[in-house]
Protein backbone atom coordinates (compact mmCIF):
# COMPACT_ATOMS: atom_id res chain seq x y z
CA UNK A 1 0.00 0.00 0.00
CA UNK A 2 1.12 3.51 -0.67
CA UNK A 3 0.07 6.28 1.72
CA UNK A 4 1.22 9.32 3.63
CA UNK A 5 3.25 8.75 6.81
CA UNK A 6 0.32 9.05 9.24
CA UNK A 7 -1.83 6.67 7.19
CA UNK A 8 1.02 4.18 6.78
CA UNK A 9 1.54 4.02 10.55
CA UNK A 10 -2.21 3.55 11.13
CA UNK A 11 -2.25 0.66 8.64
CA UNK A 12 0.75 -1.01 10.30
CA UNK A 13 -1.03 -0.72 13.66
CA UNK A 14 -4.25 -2.18 12.21
CA UNK A 15 -2.36 -5.10 10.65
CA UNK A 16 -0.64 -5.74 13.98
CA UNK A 17 -4.06 -6.24 15.62
CA UNK A 18 -4.56 -9.12 13.16
CA UNK A 19 -1.17 -10.59 14.06
CA UNK A 20 0.31 -9.58 10.69
CA UNK A 21 3.88 -8.29 10.64
CA UNK A 22 4.07 -5.23 8.43
CA UNK A 23 6.70 -2.63 7.66
CA UNK A 24 6.36 0.97 6.61
CA UNK A 25 9.21 2.72 4.85
CA UNK A 26 9.65 6.05 3.16
CA UNK A 27 9.79 6.12 -0.61
CA UNK A 28 12.26 8.77 -1.74
CA UNK A 29 12.37 10.83 -4.91
CA UNK A 30 15.06 10.20 -7.54
CA UNK A 31 17.81 12.16 -5.80
CA UNK A 32 17.02 10.46 -2.48
CA UNK A 33 16.66 13.74 -0.63
CA UNK A 34 12.95 13.82 0.12
CA UNK A 35 10.41 11.19 1.06
CA UNK A 36 7.55 11.40 -1.42
CA UNK A 37 5.27 8.72 0.04
CA UNK A 38 5.25 5.76 2.41
CA UNK A 39 4.92 2.10 1.47
CA UNK A 40 3.42 -0.56 3.71
CA UNK A 41 4.39 -4.12 2.92
CA UNK A 42 2.86 -7.19 4.54
CA UNK A 43 2.39 -10.83 3.69
CA UNK A 44 -1.13 -12.03 4.38
CA UNK A 45 -2.55 -15.51 4.55
CA UNK A 46 -5.32 -15.91 1.99
CA UNK A 47 -7.75 -16.85 4.76
CA UNK A 48 -7.23 -13.58 6.65
CA UNK A 49 -7.13 -11.21 3.67
CA UNK A 50 -10.91 -10.52 3.49
CA UNK A 51 -11.07 -9.63 7.22
CA UNK A 52 -8.04 -7.38 6.89
CA UNK A 53 -9.47 -5.71 3.79
CA UNK A 54 -12.75 -5.10 5.66
CA UNK A 55 -10.79 -3.36 8.44
CA UNK A 56 -8.89 -1.38 5.79
CA UNK A 57 -12.19 -0.31 4.23
CA UNK A 58 -13.15 1.21 7.58
CA UNK A 59 -9.78 2.97 7.89
CA UNK A 60 -10.14 4.48 4.41
CA UNK A 61 -12.85 6.76 5.81
CA UNK A 62 -10.14 8.51 7.84
CA UNK A 63 -6.97 7.90 5.82
CA UNK A 64 -5.63 8.93 2.46
CA UNK A 65 -4.17 5.99 0.54
CA UNK A 66 -2.28 6.33 -2.72
CA UNK A 67 -2.85 2.74 -3.80
CA UNK A 68 -3.55 -0.80 -2.62
CA UNK A 69 -2.01 -3.78 -4.41
CA UNK A 70 -3.03 -7.37 -3.73
CA UNK A 71 -0.90 -10.02 -5.39
CA UNK A 72 -2.98 -13.19 -5.54
CA UNK A 73 -1.74 -16.47 -6.92
CA UNK A 74 -3.61 -16.09 -10.22
CA UNK A 75 -3.81 -12.31 -10.54
CA UNK A 76 -2.42 -9.02 -9.27
CA UNK A 77 -4.91 -6.29 -8.47
CA UNK A 78 -3.92 -2.64 -7.96
CA UNK A 79 -6.35 0.11 -7.00
CA UNK A 80 -5.18 3.73 -7.14
CA UNK A 81 -6.63 6.10 -4.55
CA UNK A 82 -9.05 3.47 -3.21
CA UNK A 83 -12.28 4.27 -1.47
CA UNK A 84 -14.46 1.98 0.61
CA UNK A 85 -16.44 0.85 -2.44
CA UNK A 86 -13.31 -0.22 -4.35
CA UNK A 87 -11.99 -2.18 -1.37
CA UNK A 88 -15.38 -3.88 -0.95
CA UNK A 89 -15.23 -4.85 -4.65
CA UNK A 90 -11.81 -6.37 -4.03
CA UNK A 91 -13.23 -8.41 -1.15
CA UNK A 92 -16.04 -9.60 -3.44
CA UNK A 93 -13.51 -10.64 -6.09
CA UNK A 94 -11.64 -12.68 -3.48
CA UNK A 95 -14.87 -14.20 -2.22
CA UNK A 96 -15.86 -14.62 1.39
CA UNK A 97 -14.49 -18.16 1.40
CA UNK A 98 -11.03 -18.05 -0.15
CA UNK A 99 -9.25 -21.38 -0.69
CA UNK A 100 -7.22 -22.88 2.12
CA UNK A 101 -3.51 -22.14 2.12
CA UNK A 102 -2.84 -25.90 2.04
CA UNK A 103 -4.95 -26.50 -1.10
Amino acid sequence: MEADQESAQAIVTMLDTFGVTAQASGRRNLDGAAITSWLVVAGLAVKTAPDILRALAELVKELRLGSVTVDLEKQKIKIDRPGRAQIRELIDKMGDNPPDDDA
